[in-house]
């Protein structure tokens, strides 16, 4: 990951998008009572006005997505939903508060060696951490650890914490495969031959 360059990756639908606590054998005793949510909504993730996929969702499912670098900001487009974030790297400290509630929060970057280290804080509560429910609250913050093991293989490791919601801190990590020479695109009911499936 380099300044002005941009990356388009992708990988098979990761396992914490159906539990994002699937690895952790304690993860009944890691959710505070009312820490999960019994129903999610559904099917909306295709067409305009529907939910939003939200983050960590957005990343973990089959859909591409495309990191777009820049000396002051990087940029992470995701195919599904047509969803964005913004990585501020122009120095600047995540804020003591975040006034603007998101559903991709609010991101600074910096590198560490050769790691590119995200904070990420100033969630909304309005999405899920994944399909099972697990839900987070509005003190969600999350320290992501992007690494480039090689020239096809990028290495997420995304660690959350949300007090509110769990008693304690966790970490996933999130492999992807670079798609040299490709495109990501727009995610519409009309371009999606399996929305109709996904709906019902």
């Amino acid at each position: 990951m380099e300044n002005r360059s941009s990356m388009h990756l992708t990988g098979t639908q990761h396992k914490c998008v159906l539990n994002i606590l699937i690895d952790f054998p304690d993860r009944e005793s890691m959710v505070r009572p009312n820490g999960e949510r019994p129903e999610l909504r559904r099917g909306g993730s295709c067409a305009p006005g529907r939910a939003v996929a939200g983050f960590p969702v957005a990343g973990l499912l089959s859909e591409p997505i495309k990191i777009v670098q820049a000396p002051r900001l990087t940029v992470v487009l995701y195919e599904v939903g047509n969803d964005h974030r913004q990585i501020f790297t122009d120095g600047r400290t995540l804020p003591a508060e975040v006034n603007l509630p998101a559903y991709f929060g609010y991101s600074v970057g910096r590198w560490d060696g050769d790691t590119f280290v995200v904070q990420t804080a100033g969630f909304n509560d309005q999405t899920p951490l994944d399909a099972a429910g697990h839900r987070h609250s509005d003190q969600l913050r999350v320290v992501e650890r992007f690494r480039r093991l090689d020239f096809g293989h990028l290495d997420i490791e995304m660690t959350f914490d949300d007090p509110k919601v769990y008693t304690r801190p966790f970490t996933i990590r999130v492999p992807h495969n670079l798609i040299a020479d490709s495109d990501i695109f727009e995610m519409f009911q009309q371009n999606e031959k399996d929305c109709a499936h996904m709906q019902q």
